[in-house]
């Protein structure tokens, strides 16, 4: 299986391209396709940041996105070693990229979406629209279920989390519920670091 064809099967057979990586292991490309995606999804729910708010987005995502795929991959690799699974770090990076792919697709196909929806409705409706801003922004709604409901990203998220699951649990053998609670771990520290740092 080539690379163009694993990048469609990784949206409805991904155990088949696990499969096929674990032994070509293609990872730099995928990694480099990842940041492109996530800066235009960026930038496209960021309107018109300006030279120097692009800049920075370009910057700030091609330097963090990388770095933490690297510390999950890290993560993944000391478990793996516990294990006994003789699976090396390179192995661990191409999960985790192929296992993002589709999640970073459809949220920037959904961010496209709702930007066409706004662009549309703001012409309709005036500067009112406020609701399709706050799901493109992920903003905070009076119940907190409705704003994890509206915020689309999510989607991205628990796309990957599945993913991820179905490869461990494929390249290690283990069960399902071993497999997520590993792969779940550093999604959580992630997450409560980033709580942290943003308040």
């Amino acid at each position: 299986m080539n690379t163009w064809q694993s990048l469609i099967h990784i949206f409805y057979r991904p155990g088949d391209v696990f499969s096929a990586q674990r032994e070509k292991r293609t990872w730099g490309y995928i990694l480099l396709l990842l940041v492109v995606i996530s800066i235009a999804t960026t930038l496209i729910s960021s309107g018109y940041p300006g030279v120097l708010g692009t800049v920075s987005i370009v910057f700030f995502i091609s330097f963090v996105l990388p770095i933490l795929i690297l510390a999950q991959a890290l993560y993944l690799r000391a478990v793996s070693a516990t294990m006994d699974l003789g699976l090396k770090l390179d192995c661990w990076l191409t999960l985790l990229v192929w296992s993002m792919v589709p999640g970073v697709v459809c949220v920037l196909l959904i961010t496209i979406t709702i930007v066409l929806t706004f662009c549309w409705a703001s012409e309709l409706l005036g500067s009112n629209f406020d609701m399709v801003l706050r799901i493109l922004h992920g903003a905070n709604y009076p119940f907190p279920s409705l704003g994890f409901f509206l915020n689309y990203r999510y989607v991205g998220e628990i796309w990957t989390i599945v993913l991820m699951t179905i490869g461990f649990r494929q390249w290690s053998g283990k069960g399902i519920a071993v497999s997520f609670l590993i792969v779940i771990v550093p999604v959580v520290l992630i997450r409560i670091l980033a709580q942290w740092l943003l308040n």
